[in-house]
């Protein structure tokens, strides 16, 4: 006589439960178009974007377009550190204390340190933008780098994306003329997410109340 667990009626049962998606001896693997995702490509963002491609998981890497002269996108990454904030600020600096002390010396020396603190400020920022140039970052293995008018999750999993197509910034020409930009709306799943847009202060209701109140 065959046991409970021998007769067919039990191993339909149990293949039944698992087909549906609840309780199984046997769990489905979830397959994802990425291992990672990280929305926002400051510092924090390629670090971790970089980070995880070098370890062999695939990755994207989701920045937001600013936008230029004439309302054109403008594709760049590094944040407000490359590009408004740390780099740029302490070049600002370097030209202040070189030309105050060219000042001292004499007139002249005055707009020879300008005029060289200026090229070792553009300098820097250069070597800043080379290691982060968006043509260098697409070759790189395991990562993948979109550029989006927006984003927003759909479900636990999947990111839906409002993105340029490649060849659009990849060019070249990265202020391509009107109708000439090629957008597309997918969607994409991820195991995990990385959300590094930055942040903004927070000022306490009661401080922003009084600073209204005082006129500030």
């Amino acid at each position: 006589m065959k046991s409970f667990a021998e007769r067919p009626i039990f191993l339909l049962a149990i293949a039944a439960v698992g087909c549906c998606g609840g309780w199984s001896l046997f769990p489905r693997r979830i397959k994802y178009d990425y291992d990672l995702t990280v929305i926002g490509s400051g510092a924090s963002g390629l670090l971790a974007a970089g980070t995880s491609a070098s370890l062999g998981f695939k990755t994207l890497l989701v920045e937001k377009t600013g936008t230029g002269t004439g309302a054109k996108p403008e594709f760049y990454v590094g944040g407000d550190c490359t590009n408004a904030a740390c780099v740029p600020s302490k070049a600002v600096r370097s030209i202040a204390s070189i030309a105050a002390t060219k000042n001292n010396e004499s007139m002249m020396g005055y707009y020879d340190g300008m005029r060289i603190a200026r090229q070792q400020s553009s300098y820097a920022v250069d070597q800043v933008r080379t290691r982060e140039d968006v043509a260098r970052l697409a070759n790189v293995s395991s990562l993948d780098l979109e550029f989006v008018q927006g984003c927003h999750f759909e479900s636990d999993g999947r990111l839906n994306i409002l993105c340029y197509d490649n060849s659009t910034w990849l060019r070249e020409d990265t202020s391509p003329t009107e109708g000439g930009i090629s957008v597309q709306e997918r969607t994409i799943s991820s195991k995990r997410f990385i959300i590094a847009t930055g942040a903004g202060p927070k000022i306490p209701d009661d401080l922003r109340r009084a600073a209204e109140q005082s006129g500030v």
